[in-house]
């Protein structure tokens, strides 16, 4: 009876722990949620980041934000570059800040540890365009699926070794973990795919956006630029990330494969076969129905510019123009 009870105790304390974690903001939400736009500093050996960022190797970092009481949280912590064709183009890399756990539970957040970012090419106008246009596909997608992954707007001072070098404009992106623990998703990490086992209205709607911003950059078997979720009901479904070769961003850097039929990345391909006639009219209509909040997105995207504003619209209008005839939604989607 004794160790019945005492197995009781423990639990209740577990599950208490467990409800606790649950409850604890992850350091992504509190950026995410914040009204404006977070700064934070990141204080490293920027030359020696920059010179092996294809290693990516771990090095020491001090990373300072403002709490909302007003005091200065200063972490000491490590980060590394990350991502691929990234590393290749830009001077400066996106990169993954790995922070503490005990530093981020005595200041009341989860132990979740990791921030994804990504940022600038270069410290120059056409870079800081590339970043706003990127970040409104993030919110594009949103529309149209409640898993999206979410990015959040950060302005980047960055310090090399006590020295102010530069600010920087960027974005956070939800890491694994934290997307994980939101929608209560398993995230695929092995294997290989084909998209004949995901859920099949929500690919095609998936596939469709692709379409729609113009990007080309993905693959289901290789996990390209997608990441594979298990939902709660088994089935499996993609989440795209990485929009820097669509059209709609429209990098400097951002060229078609040679294997593709198109010449420029503002040229749409759409890159699934065995599509219905049937299937094809039932997402082009979802589209059709969706078409004033895609537009109301980028016309309140409060971080863009009126002329990319403008630029991204004109370039959506071609998606829907598409869409409005018969004939166009069969040759471009049914193969």
């Amino acid at each position: 009876m004794k160790n019945i009870i005492c197995a009781l105790i423990y639990l209740l304390f577990f599950s208490a722990q467990l409800n606790g974690q649950e409850n604890t903001q992850t350091l992504f939400d509190y950026f995410y949620f914040q009204s404006e736009t977070p700064v934070i500093r990141i204080d490293t050996d920027l030359k020696k980041l920059i010179r092996k960022k294809y290693y990516e190797e771990y090095q020491p970092s001090v990373i300072s934000f403002k709490l909302d009481n007003g005091e200065k949280m200063v972490c000491k912590s490590k980060l590394r570059a990350r991502g691929n064709m990234r590393k290749k183009v830009c001077l400066n890399p996106p990169l993954k800040l790995n922070f503490k756990e005990k530093d981020l539970e005595k200041n009341g957040f989860d132990s979740l540890d990791i921030l994804k970012t990504v940022m600038q090419c270069q410290h120059n106008s056409p870079t800081k365009k590339y970043l706003a246009k990127e970040r409104l596909a993030y919110d594009l997608y949103a529309i149209i699926d409640t898993l999206a992954m979410r990015a959040k707007s950060v302005n980047f001072e960055m310090y090399h070794n006590g020295k102010h070098e530069e600010s920087l404009g960027g974005f956070l992106i939800e890491s694994e973990k934290h997307y994980g623990r939101r929608t209560g998703t398993i995230v695929v990490e092995n294997g290989t795919l084909r998209s004949s086992v995901l859920f099949r209205s929500h690919f095609l709607k998936m596939t469709f956006f692709q379409y729609m911003i113009g990007n080309p950059d993905y693959a289901i078997a290789n996990k390209h630029n997608v990441e594979i979720l298990q939902l709660p009901d088994k089935r499996l479904v993609a989440i795209p990330y990485d929009f820097d070769y669509s059209g709609l961003v429209d990098t400097d850097y951002a060229i078609p494969h040679e294997s593709l039929p198109i010449k420029s990345v503002r040229d749409r391909l759409y890159m699934v076969k065995n599509v219905t006639i049937a299937e094809a009219t039932a997402t082009a209509n979802y589209f059709n129905s969706m078409k004033d909040e895609f537009y109301a997105v980028i016309h309140n995207a409060e971080y863009m510019s009126d002329e990319d504003k403008k630029d991204s619209s004109r370039y959506i209008d071609g998606f829907f123009k598409v869409l409005s005839s018969s004939k166009r939604i069969e040759r471009e989607f049914v193969k």
